[in-house]
């Protein structure tokens, strides 16, 4: 069984429903997950409601990968400049086994904020 820590991600109008279908979609690998919120100082006029969740999988990490990228895609989430577009939903592997496989998403005050609401400390690397 492998572990990962996620991140999940909206920016769009209807944002608590993607996050909802994302989870709902998911909800049999997670073991647990913080409410939606919103950190704050964002820089995008669309502010991004997030999720952090802590899953349970059988998937490697490829695999969860690309489960994600269809996730996001099935929810209408198109590839584009991000810098300030409506994103549909972002769903990212951030910790996958204790060993942080996005480094800039772990740094992020986002995943911190979403690290301290489960109660987790930062992993050292």
């Amino acid at each position: 069984m492998n572990e990962a820590i996620i991140s999940l991600g909206s920016n769009t109008v209807d944002r608590e429903i993607k996050l909802s279908r994302a989870m709902d979609i998911i909800a049999g690998m997670v073991k647990s997950f913080t409410p939606p919120y919103i950190e704050d100082g964002q820089p995008y006029s669309n502010p991004y409601l997030n999720i952090v969740a802590v899953i349970d999988t059988e998937l490697e990490y490829s695999e969860l990968y690309d489960l994600f990228k269809d996730i996001e895609t099935k929810l209408g989430r198109v590839k584009a400049n991000r810098d300030d577009l409506p994103v549909a939903i972002d769903i990212d592997i951030v910790i996958f086994n204790d060993k942080v496989v996005r480094q800039r998403d772990y740094a992020s005050a986002y995943f911190i904020k979403g690290l301290k609401i489960l109660g987790l400390q930062p992993i050292s690397h």
